[in-house]
């Protein structure tokens, strides 16, 4: 805004630097590092007299993450060092899109989930193991993990002590994919109508090489199956299920 709007000139800047030929008012930037970059810019009209726009900060995804209890933390979490010590942070973090394998490494430990993950797209989720990295609800009312993509493939964890009250399968529901070598424990489903899969509900895909065990359907009214795992489509094998 001014008096004077003739003889616009715009200059661009990138983490400090003039972007050489970015001379109009956008900018579009292809070869940016992975990480927080900010962005500046400097108008002036044919006066000579200058205005400088607010600083805003774009972000590149990376399309694999470290999370361990012993990582600094810092963006964009592309090793062990600076490992993410928060599994939800770093799952929405990853850049996600078909054409792309994202891939989540998990060191050893106990990391508290808040919210569902939900994986639509090609996906590596990659534990230390069975009772090495437990994946635990910080509160009731959502379920862990949903794997829909052909491509996903999880493994190495354990799932343990997720309750929903209005999605089947507590622990893990998956429609296409893998989830492999893994162990899904206290996992509570509790539909008012419909319970389906206290730990593992499995509407397709493979799940194999797993433990099921010590889950549960609570129900109100109407019908419930499979309290450790409840099977319409897909393939599960060598599998143990018990004490649900």
């Amino acid at each position: 805004d001014g008096p004077d709007m003739s003889g616009l000139t715009y200059e661009w800047t990138v983490d400090g630097a003039v972007v050489v030929g970015a001379d109009s008012d956008s900018i579009t930037i292809t070869d940016a590092a992975i990480g927080a970059h900010t962005v500046g810019l400097t108008v002036r009209n044919g006066a000579g007299d200058t205005k400088d726009a607010e600083t805003g900060v774009f972000k590149v995804r990376p399309s694999e993450v470290f999370v361990s209890r012993t990582g600094s933390h810092e963006y964009p979490f592309n090793s062990w060092q600076t490992a993410a010590t928060n599994v939800n942070e770093a799952f929405t973090t990853l850049w996600k899109m078909s054409n792309v394998t994202s891939v989540l490494h998990l060191a050893e430990g106990e990391y508290s989930v808040s919210e569902q993950m939900i994986i639509t797209t090609p996906f590596v989720f990659a534990g230390a193991g069975v009772d090495r990295t437990v994946l635990k609800a910080a509160k009731s009312g959502y379920r862990c993990m949903q794997i829909g993509n052909a491509d996903a493939d999880v493994y190495g964890l354990t799932v343990s002590g997720f309750t929903s009250p209005a999605l089947t399968g507590a622990g893990v529901y998956i429609s296409v994919g893998t989830f492999r070598d893994s162990r899904v424990t206290r996992c509570n489903c509790t539909m008012y109508d419909g319970s389906e899969g206290g730990g593992v509900r499995i509407a397709g895909g493979t799940v194999t090489n797993c433990e099921i065990d010590n889950n549960k359907i609570v129900q109100a009214h109407g019908y419930a199956h499979g309290g450790g795992v409840l099977i319409s489509n897909g393939t599960m094998e060598n599998c143990t299920v018990v004490d649900n």
